[in-house]
């Protein structure tokens, strides 16, 4: 099984969690996020969406974080996806409020404008204004 991922995507972070907690062993396939090797024509054949992290499970080919995870867990059988329906629907709405509400925030408006140059804003007035809008 490999991991196609970078510990500095908030969205590969807790794969690398959940498989070093439960012990799922896995080949960390590193993508240079920093430059670019996620958009480059050899990565977008594995995902042609050219982001991080993937799964490939023996040629099944997962490329969602939370689809990841679920995945995963009921895969090993872990108890931290329990399998009572309105405890696994808890946790589905939790995972999706992450992905949806959260991770838009803390990506898009605070981190991504202070750690890629072309996501900043024209000004630093701008940049400022955007990041202090994700911090709220």
């Amino acid at each position: 099984m490999r991991l196609y991922a970078h510990k500095m995507s908030t969205t590969s972070r807790p794969i690398l969690m959940f498989c070093q907690e439960q012990d799922v062993k896995f080949e960390l396939m590193v993508i240079d996020l920093a430059s670019g090797e996620h958009k480059q024509e050899n990565f977008r054949q594995i995902n042609p969406n050219g982001m991080v992290p993937v799964l490939d499970d023996d040629g099944f080919v997962l490329t969602e974080s939370s689809a990841i995870l679920k995945y995963l867990a009921e895969k090993y059988a872990s108890p931290t996806y329990p399998t009572e329906l309105k405890s696994r629907a808890r946790i589905n709405e939790i995972m999706d409020w992450f992905n949806t509400q959260f991770y838009r925030e803390i990506a898009y408006h605070v981190t991504y404008p202070q750690v890629f140059p072309n996501q900043a804003r024209p000004t630093e007035v701008e940049n400022r204004s955007i990041i202090n809008w994700g911090l709220e």
